[in-house]
């Protein structure tokens, strides 16, 4: 399966995940097999992409993590673990992010985006590091989000391939 396709799945699944909504207005809605009944006040359960649509509806607001906030902590984590450790960030941490930013102004969302693409450069050089010394293992997986857990297989793989295309066979 292609990274693209994993991470579509990944994004799906999220999507799926609930969220608590706090109803502005009365609510009866039904969609196929998916109910959403409330009053005024009320705070429900909804699929995340439920909630988006009441929230856009102004139907609710959604009582969402704030993933910015988590960008900030991670960078700080990022910088304080040292050359060679990566601090552990959310499997879906990106998917959050990206999902957030759509809802920032422009203005806003350029901020975020540049503390973002920091936090990825930091990550992305110590997993070349890692994944050209190492397999992927328990501890390395629950530290890293599904993108990077792509990268990091797609760059073991390729080094494999390069060991043996030059013959260095350790």
């Amino acid at each position: 399966m292609w990274a693209d396709d994993i991470q579509e799945l990944y994004k799906i699944g999220y999507s799926l995940d609930d969220v608590k909504a706090t109803l502005q207005r009365n609510v009866n809605i039904r969609m196929d097999d998916a109910e959403v009944t409330g009053k005024v006040g009320e705070v429900i359960n909804v699929p995340i992409w439920m909630g988006e649509i009441l929230e856009k509806n102004k139907a609710a607001t959604l009582d969402t993590p704030d993933t910015i906030t988590e960008l900030k902590q991670a960078t700080v984590k990022e910088q304080m673990v040292g050359e060679y450790q990566l601090s552990t960030l959310d499997r879906l941490f990106y998917i959050r992010l990206q999902n957030q930013m759509r809802e920032l102004r422009p203005r806003d969302r350029d901020g975020v985006e540049s503390m973002m693409i920091g936090l990825f450069r930091m990550r992305r050089g110590k997993i070349v590091r890692l994944a050209d010394s190492t397999k992927m293992t328990a501890d390395i997986k629950k530290r890293i989000s599904i993108e990077e857990r792509t990268f990091f297989e797609s760059i073991n793989k390729e080094g494999e391939l390069l060991k043996k295309r030059v013959g260095a066979n350790e």
